[in-house]
């Protein structure tokens, strides 16, 4: 609740993806909307991955943030975590931008930045 609440007053929205019939949170999904949009997390629970339900969320999500006059979306990727993770987004109209290093605590990650124009 600590670092949503963080988020929330760095100007993220910060949304539980709910399934419907079951009322179980399924996924995370944060972003902050600007004229760049920021894309922090789309997380979905393993048991519901590879369903196409992430592909949709982010639809969604891209959808809106054109619609408030985003003009390109910008992703950061941990580099080596999943190799699956940087082709969903290249599927998804993305191209890598630039390294980077992200760091959460004391560990430092290399990662890099994907973006694409909308």
């Amino acid at each position: 609740m600590d670092e949503i609440y963080s988020m929330n007053q760095a100007g993220f929205w910060s949304c539980k993806i709910i399934n419907k019939a079951s009322h179980h949170i399924i996924g995370l999904l944060e972003f902050k909307m600007g004229i760049e949009s920021y894309l922090s997390l789309l997380m979905m629970h393993h048991n519901h991955a590879h369903q196409g339900l992430g592909q949709q969320i982010y639809q969604g999500m891209e959808d809106y943030v054109i619609s408030h006059g985003t003009r390109s979306i910008r992703i950061d990727v941990v580099k080596g975590y999943d190799d699956g993770v940087t082709n969903f987004w290249l599927r998804n109209g993305f191209h890598v931008a630039y390294d980077i290093s992200l760091t959460w605590e004391n560990m430092s990650l290399p990662a890099v930045v994907m973006k694409k124009s909308v």
